[in-house]
């Protein structure tokens, strides 16, 4: 299979692509208020059932993002071992902007 902590591989692109995919933001709340992506989801990475539930079902796509990429990883990992299928680390908040050209929002 593909290696543990591969943000990019196979079907990664799609994800980014996919209609409907959510971009799931595991920072804090205070972290996100200070500045997110537009349209992303807050589900702090202390709560993974929430993190699951903001992804919703285990074929859905969804981008996860933190401050640096940790956090997030720890989300992607959970989320696998619960079998979601296309969920993908997307970084930080940050790249996840600058992939999408945007600014962050307050």
């Amino acid at each position: 299979g593909q290696a543990a902590g591969q943000a990019a591989g196979p079907g990664a692109a799609s994800i980014w692509e996919a209609e409907g995919r959510t971009l799931v933001d595991v920072r804090t709340p205070e972290e996100f208020a200070a500045g997110h992506v537009p349209g992303s989801v807050n589900a702090p990475v202390q709560d993974l059932e929430a993190v699951a539930r903001a992804v919703g079902a285990p074929d859905a796509p969804a981008v996860v993002f933190c401050a640096r990429g940790s956090r997030a990883e720890r989300a992607v990992q959970d989320l696998r071992r619960r079998g979601y299928t296309r969920v993908i680390n997307g970084g930080g908040a940050e790249d996840v902007a600058r992939r999408l050209r945007v600014g962050l929002v307050r």
